[in-house]
């Protein structure tokens, strides 16, 4: 079916199970990041009082490894808060036009 702007839409049950798919994602995503980005300043706090250089070396390649690992956890997460957004917006639009036809 579609609605009046020629958009599809989706059935409400499935609507509903794929804005609570993308909800369970977006935790994973918030969880996942936590972690990566918790030891990032753990390393950079400790590496602040350590004075040896092979072991500050270490702490720089743990920091050169852990970064990139942050930046596409933020990615993946940006890129399903936004499909979420999305949906979510379109199902309240269906959901309002919906409400006002039947007021009608």
């Amino acid at each position: 079916s579609s609605t009046g702007s020629g958009s599809p839409t989706l059935p409400p049950k499935q609507v509903v199970a794929v804005l609570t798919a993308q909800e369970s994602a977006l935790a994973v995503f918030f969880t996942s990041i936590e972690t990566p980005i918790s030891r990032l300043e753990c390393i950079k706090e400790a590496r602040k009082s350590v004075r040896i250089a092979w072991i500050r070396k270490q702490m720089d390649y743990k920091i050169e490894l852990i970064s990139p690992e942050i930046k596409s956890e933020e990615e993946s997460m940006k890129f399903v808060s936004a499909a979420h957004q999305e949906l979510t917006f379109k199902a309240m639009t269906v959901v309002s036009n919906n409400i006002t036809e039947s007021s009608d």
